[in-house]
């Protein structure tokens, strides 16, 4: 199955979430994964997470006022170098729903 979504994403609830008119995000489901394309600083790449990675990654993006394709071009170009893209928005996406307090670090990491 195939999705070209251009204006906007539904939620189960009904409710809509602006996705950037100028991208074009491609959507393709395999097995338990939906896989995205986006255009990324002038190239194409795909990402492939999970529903609820990508719900909760909407969720974040409209909360923070953004469409979901800046909020994947700003993980991208934070992300360390040498990570995949999908491993830093599953963080992201973690991170936003599960905070870490700072820790000190454990006595091997000194």
């Amino acid at each position: 199955m195939i999705a070209h979504i251009a204006a906007s994403w539904v939620f189960g609830s009904g409710r809509k979430a602006a996705v950037s008119s100028r991208a074009t995000l491609r959507e393709e489901v395999t097995g338990t994964l939906i896989k995205r394309s986006f255009s990324l600083v002038g190239h194409r790449t795909s990402v492939a997470l999970e529903q609820e990675f990508w719900a909760a990654l909407m969720h974040i993006a409209t909360s923070r006022r953004q469409t979901l394709t800046a909020l994947v071009a700003e993980a991208d170009a934070r992300r360390p170098a040498g990570r995949p893209l999908a491993s830093t928005l599953r963080v992201l996406a973690l991170q936003a729903f599960f905070p870490q307090p700072s820790m000190p670090a454990a006595p091997n990491d000194r």
